[in-house]
């Protein structure tokens, strides 16, 4: 697919030469022809240098989620790779990082990157990835068991004070 060339109003155009991520709607003055989503755009100045490249949602209020700013860069499985390499490389340092131990949704779990240098935290872990499945399944029907007596109880206890009960 062919790249789109966009334009920016003014402080749009700052904030990104300032390494905001996001690029709205709204904040868009120019586009050089109807792309796709996921199609690449390159954001020019005034004087139609490169400032910055991103992936285009024409259907999104976020209109441009920023990949690079500053000098021109190919996107390419090499830009890819290497982002990949170093969104990873501090991975070493969650050693010790309190896990979730289950939380029931079945999803894998988020990792989280904040801070300089980069720390990592695991988030919203559905258990540990070296049990197999079904011990994980168990697991998890134990804690949605346990969640959800929890959850009457604390319903019947209201329920009881709205009508006056003892405590």
């Amino acid at each position: 697919a062919q790249r789109l060339a966009v334009r920016l109003t003014p402080d749009a155009l700052r904030q990104v030469r300032a390494g905001h991520p996001w690029v709205y709607d709204h904040s868009v003055q120019s586009v050089s022809h109807d792309g796709a989503t996921g199609n690449l755009a390159v954001v020019f100045d005034q004087d139609r240098k490169f400032a910055a490249i991103g992936l285009w949602d024409p259907t999104s209020p976020i209109r441009l989620k920023v990949l690079h700013h500053g000098r021109p860069v190919t996107v390419d499985r090499a830009f890819w790779a290497d982002r990949l390499a170093t969104a990873f490389d501090g991975l070493a340092t969650a050693t010790g990082t309190p896990l979730i131990d289950v939380h029931s949704d079945l999803h894998v779990g988020q990792v989280l990157r904040h801070g300089a240098p980069p720390r990592y935290a695991v988030t919203d872990f559905d258990g540990s990835p070296v049990l197999d499945p079904a011990e994980r399944m168990r697991r998890a029907e134990n804690a949605r068991k346990a969640y959800f007596a929890r959850l009457a109880l604390k319903s019947a206890e209201s329920r009881r004070r709205r009508k006056g009960g003892a405590e």
